[in-house]
């Protein structure tokens, strides 16, 4: 079962965020800006990759603001930089690293994700209902290497970080109302996207512990691309 922190109408943008097969549409719900295909070169690319082709273009709407494209790339690609900085990772690419992220249901998930995706890790979402022994399972069975929280969860995910040897990263003020940079100025390198891991959902562990389940960039294509269909016969 998808971690339920991600709620209906920010999980569909979650999911269209890993398709570069996505263009807006003129119409709105919930704050955010539905998708539909369009043509592309590669179409298992995140959608980060587009998102400068979009740029002062409504993007998405909560408690904090409007934010653009053009906002929501250059926030998440500062991000993504400190995150490989964290890991030493010079050549910005944290080559399928896990990264466990607690975050609102506002613009700092996305954030988090694209970033995520920007430095090539594989996303983990966590939720803040889970006790503590249950995010430690999450964090400690994926892997992971990083742990992004907003800073509301910070106080949550401190000790079990903490006790797991794992480092934190607090989201920086940043990633709500940073200044946007021109995109174009640092442009993520193109990767082959298809068969790397973008993202990783635990079961509800009805028969034993939670099961990761690890989809890459092509099986959310996948989603994404049905959905787009059904919302455009819908």
């Amino acid at each position: 079962m998808p971690s339920p922190h991600v709620g209906m109408a920010l999980r569909r943008l979650a999911w269209a965020m890993a398709s570069r097969r996505l263009a807006p549409w003129t119409c709105r719900a919930s704050g955010l800006l539905h998708t539909a295909p369009a043509a592309c070169s590669d179409c298992s690319a995140p959608v980060f990759s587009r998102a400068p082709a979009f740029g002062d273009r409504l993007a998405l709407v909560d408690q904090h603001g409007h934010h653009t494209y053009k906002d929501l790339y250059s926030r998440s690609l500062h991000l993504s930089r400190e995150i490989c900085q964290l890991r030493a990772r010079a050549d910005g690419d944290l080559q399928e690293e896990r990264v466990s992220l607690l975050c609102s249901n506002d613009v700092s998930f996305v954030v988090a994700q694209w970033a995520t995706w920007m430095s090539g890790g594989v996303a983990v979402p966590l939720y803040k209902k889970h006790p503590r022994a249950q995010l430690e399972y999450f964090i400690q069975d994926s892997r992971s290497s990083v742990v992004l929280a907003s800073p509301e969860h910070v106080e949550l995910l401190s000790p079990v970080a903490q006790k797991l040897g794992v480092p934190l990263l607090p989201l920086p003020p940043t990633v709500y109302h940073g200044v946007a940079e021109d995109p174009e100025e640092g442009l993520v390198p193109e990767r082959d996207w298809r068969d790397r891991g973008a993202m990783i959902i635990y079961t509800s562990g009805t028969t034993g512990r939670p099961k990761g389940v690890l989809s890459t960039h092509d099986n959310i294509r996948a989603v994404v691309s049905d959905w787009a269909t059904t919302f455009k016969r819908g």
